[in-house]
């Protein structure tokens, strides 16, 4: 029995200990990002006879000065594109407005047909410009409407038949008429590169007006076209009738891409470095004849044959402009010819197509 008696207190003072504190509920999450931290609570003290004293509070150390601000970079300049046409490639997809055009195959040789050359040409042009930090475009016959870049290059390869194949050969660069001087920039730097770079001679009789007028330039006429603001140029690289061009062309194609390569990005380099070229076309407002029977003629001079006979119902668009004269083309059934200033006034008639504009 005494024992009994002296584990009772002491059963007593362990049931009785000292009560646990009590945990406070954190505070919710939005809470600690909305709005600064509250200073930590003190711990409670460690359960003991004798009650600890409370820790001073550290100093609040002062607040870091302020320093300079660091001027923010300026952004990097963005890549520029340049869409390189593959000419006579896809032709079978060119759309209905372009359907007269599907005939037009270009040069053949031996089995080659143009776009076969042109496309390794072309795409060798790709790779090269984008090595160097251009995107590109690869784009075929069907060029996107109103297609916008910060260069654009139509590829080609010429030929001829008869006795002009033996002793015809080179290259040539065309801008559109009515060019925006960004365009006739583009056209001198890659004329420049293209026979420093090849060793081709320029072509004799010069870009012909087949190629300043191609469908590809000509948005007063079709949908699919190049927009008048896209710096643009037409590259015929050689002659695939020629025996010195040809070994070129099948030998060494990335040269002839180098020739055009070099131009381009010189250009890029110089537009970025004086700022941005005028890449506005040069405007002649659309003419009508001012009286029946105004002849349309085949050369800018009065002695030329006469192709046809105007009327001032007749729509004109004007492709250039020299003393006295308009070269221009009839809205409708697209015939090329000049007419003489005096025979002609301006008009307010739209310069777009007189089609709907397709979806695509």
């Amino acid at each position: 029995m005494p024992r009994l008696l002296v584990l009772l207190p002491i059963l007593l003072i362990v049931a009785c200990g000292p009560a646990q504190p009590t945990l406070q509920p954190s505070p919710p999450a939005a809470a600690l990002i909305a709005s600064p931290s509250p200073p930590a609570p003190t711990a409670p003290p460690a359960p003991s006879a004798t009650a600890a004293p409370s820790a001073t509070a550290a100093p609040t150390a002062p607040p870091a000065p302020s320093s300079t601000a660091v001027p923010t970079a300026p952004p990097a300049p963005s890549r520029p594109r340049v869409g390189v046409q593959v000419g006579h490639w896809k032709l079978e997809e060119l759309p209905a407005e372009l359907e007269r055009f599907k005939v037009y195959s270009g040069t053949y040789w031996n089995g080659y047909d143009e776009w076969e050359l042109n496309i390794v040409i072309a795409e060798a042009l790709r790779d090269q410009l984008e090595a160097a930090g251009v995107v590109v475009d690869l784009i075929p016959a069907t060029v996107p409407i109103g297609y916008q870049a910060d260069a654009f290059v139509s590829i080609h390869i010429d030929g001829v038949t008869g006795g002009q194949a033996e002793w015809r050969r080179g290259y040539k660069v065309a801008a559109p008429y009515r060019s925006s001087p960004a365009g006739l920039a583009l056209a001198k730097a890659v004329e420049q590169s293209y026979g420093q770079i090849t060793e081709l001679p320029e072509d004799q009789l010069g870009p012909s007006v087949n190629m300043r007028a191609h469908y590809i330039f000509s948005p007063h006429r079709f949908w699919h076209a190049v927009a008048p603001t896209t710096p643009s140029i037409m590259v015929e690289c050689a002659f695939m009738t020629h025996p010195a061009d040809r070994a070129l062309i099948l030998e060494q194609p990335k040269l002839l891409a180098q020739g055009i390569a070099e131009g381009i990005l010189d250009y890029l380099g110089n537009q970025r470095q004086a700022g941005a070229m005028d890449n506005e076309p040069v405007f002649i407002p659309s003419l009508r004849p001012r009286a029946h029977a105004t002849p349309l003629f085949e050369q800018p001079a009065a002695e030329a044959s006469v192709e046809v006979t105007l009327d001032p119902t007749t729509r004109l668009f004007p492709y250039a402009q020299i003393e006295g004269w308009y070269m221009v083309q009839t809205q409708g059934d697209w015939e090329l010819g000049w007419v003489r200033a005096e025979d002609v006034t301006a008009s307010d008639d739209p310069q777009r197509p007189r089609t709907p504009k397709p979806s695509r």
